[in-house]
């Protein structure tokens, strides 16, 4: 059984012996004579078993120091066998509560055979707790993976309601709308949606409609024959075929544009698709759509079809922002941490509940992505995580923000979404020049180098009222 030893013993004659033997038994082995020399040795070696002489000559730090300050450390520790030529009860009780694995005296009582078998069952245990530390790691990334409700916990009124309201629909095998901010969670939703339909266990296709560029999003969801236009060079089978049967997660919906929001709703209402180059098929999808934007705001600047909002107007279902649930924030950061703590070799000391009132003083713009985000950073940078360190990175997230208000130009930085981010940085600097102009379209036409037209088909297209 391949391991690796440390030996920590002052007796170079006695350490080079066991090294010897150990070397015949077939483990790797270091050897050290001190304090400086564990340290230097131990980060790099990997042991998975030490014996520690508790009497170290001309080294700062004994055997029992090396321990306390070893027990200290939150990685995962080897076993420990302690070796001495000394039975001080006192000794053996301080030694025994750092959690050693055995205690051998040296001297007339010493017997290397049995040195050798206690060794052996250290390293059984040690592989035995690496193996199912690996398996509970595997265990909660699967679930954090397939579980729906993995994230989709909470305890607040709204989230409560939404998850009944979930259940309805999925049951009634309905198609859905989910609206709420960046961040909310609503592909988990849509997962949760999945679990209590009818059609669980079937194809659950995911699209983002924002990722596809105008000239291609028909193809993707509606498919082509080979030869139907220059470079189809095969058939293509669209999501909506892909998810025949099953459902369809169709995020950022609201960015299609307005032909494909047409056959959308004809695929909605009849279950018919329209293939480029080909004829129409029955498609047995459900859609469970989602949005970041206001559904009634898009219908009255024309970017969301009115048919199209009306038939799906009664299945919407609104996720409320992080920062009006409440203690469910906390509840959120422990899912986080109990979930993904192992894998970072961190853990939580504290209740959070304790600095609810101070998380909370923070807005959350990016919901539950950024509160993740957040733990992440604070499980790599921490193995001891108490809630004076989170308050902490809280307190340098709010100063970074200060310096980079959302308010600013840097707020285009903090969209995902590109051609939203691009909206915003168009509607800001026309705005500001026309504010210049005081409103005169020509004149703000010449300064941004612009022909008039093309500046009064952005005002249009991005609903900036002249009034400005």
């Amino acid at each position: 059984m391949k391991a690796n030893i440390l030996v920590v013993e002052d007796d170079q004659i006695l350490s080079q012996q066991l090294k010897k033997v150990l070397l015949k038994s077939g483990y790797e082995v270091e050897v050290a004579f001190s304090s400086i020399d564990f340290f230097r040795i131990y980060d790099n070696f990997h042991a998975d078993v030490i014996l520690m002489d508790i009497f170290l000559d001309n080294s700062p730090l004994d055997g029992l120091e090396i321990l306390e300050n070893l027990y200290e450390r939150d990685e995962e520790k080897p076993k420990i066998i302690v070796l001495t030529s000394m039975s001080d009860k006192k000794q053996v009780e301080r030694v025994q509560n750092l959690g050693i694995f055995n205690y051998v005296e040296k001297g007339v009582n010493f017997k290397l055979h049995q040195l050798l078998l206690s060794i052996d069952n250290a390293v059984r245990l040690k592989h035995q707790e690496e193996k199912a530390y690996k398996l509970q790691i595997e265990n909660r990334t699967l679930k954090s993976k397939y579980d729906p409700n993995a994230y989709f916990v909470g305890d607040c009124p709204e989230i409560k309601k939404l998850r009944d309201d979930i259940k309805r629909y999925a049951r009634a095998d309905e198609d859905v709308i989910l609206v709420g901010e960046t961040g909310t969670g609503k592909e988990v939703a849509a997962k949760y949606y999945s679990r209590y339909s009818p059609r669980s266990g079937k194809a659950f296709e995911v699209l983002n409609s924002s990722a596809i560029p105008d000239t291609l999003i028909e193809s993707e969801l509606f498919g082509y024959e080979k030869g139907s236009f220059t470079g189809a060079d095969a058939k293509k089978i669209g999501i909506f075929e892909k998810a025949n049967g099953g459902i369809l997660f169709l995020d950022e919906v609201a960015t299609l544009n307005p032909l494909a929001q047409t056959k959308l709703l004809r695929a909605i209402e009849y279950r018919k698709i329209q293939v480029i180059g080909g004829g129409e098929r029955e498609v047995d999808t459900r859609l469970v759509m989602a949005t970041n934007d206001d559904l009634h705001e898009l219908v009255n600047t024309g970017k969301f079809r009115k048919d199209l909002f009306y038939r799906v107007e009664a299945n919407v279902l609104t996720l409320p922002p992080l920062r009006d649930r409440g203690t469910d924030l906390v509840l959120l950061m422990n899912t986080f941490f109990e979930t993904h703590s192992p894998k970072y070799s961190s853990h939580v000391v504290d209740n959070q509940l304790d600095i609810l009132p101070e998380l909370l003083t923070y807005s959350w713009d990016g919901n539950i992505r950024e509160l993740f985000n957040f733990c992440k950073h604070i499980m790599i940078r921490e193995k001891t995580i108490t809630n004076s360190i989170i308050l902490t990175y809280l307190n340098q997230k709010k100063e970074n923000y200060k310096k980079y208000p959302l308010g600013s130009g840097n707020h285009y930085f903090h969209e995902t979404n590109f051609r939203k981010a691009i909206e915003a940085f168009e509607t800001d600097f026309i705005i500001n020049i026309l504010q210049k102009t005081s409103g005169n379209v020509v004149k703000a036409a010449e300064l941004m180098e612009l022909d008039y037209s093309t500046l009064y088909k952005k005002l249009r297209r991005l609903g900036i009222n002249l009034k400005v």
